[in-house]
């Protein structure tokens, strides 16, 4: 298991989320593609969650008040465990600073990993793409 901490992303987070989302996980994950310095700015505004493993920031999530989470781990650091470890502290965040008891996952239809990380953990899916 490996050790993750969570909190809110700030401006001071946009640079981060710039090297986390590019281009291609930007496609895949319904995001504007190019991903750019504008649109790492509006990422940060939303209820959005980074992921920091020494320090370093490894993966983020969104938690809409529909119940909606959406999430991304690092290209670099996929097959980690770093999403099973989000996706748990989500639900508590979810529960306890937001009030939202009913979350589901939103995951790209190709994205086997992530769907199987979402079911093992006992999350509804709602795919995309």
């Amino acid at each position: 298991m490996i050790s993750i901490r969570v909190s809110r992303l700030s401006n001071d987070d946009i640079d981060d989320v710039l090297e986390l989302i590019d281009d291609e996980t930007a496609k895949l994950t319904e995001l504007q593609s190019p991903f750019q310095l504008t649109n790492a700015q509006i990422f940060v505004i939303y209820n959005t969650y980074g992921a920091r493993h020494n320090g370093k920031l490894v993966g983020v999530f969104e938690i809409k008040e529909s119940g909606e989470l959406s999430y991304i781990v690092h290209r670099n650091r996929r097959r980690e465990g770093i999403a099973t470890e989000m996706l748990k502290l989500a639900r508590r965040i979810a529960h306890k600073q937001l009030g939202i008891d009913d979350i589901y996952c939103s995951i790209h239809k190709e994205n086997i990993a992530s769907l199987k990380t979402a079911q093992k953990l006992g999350f509804n899916v709602k795919y995309y793409g």
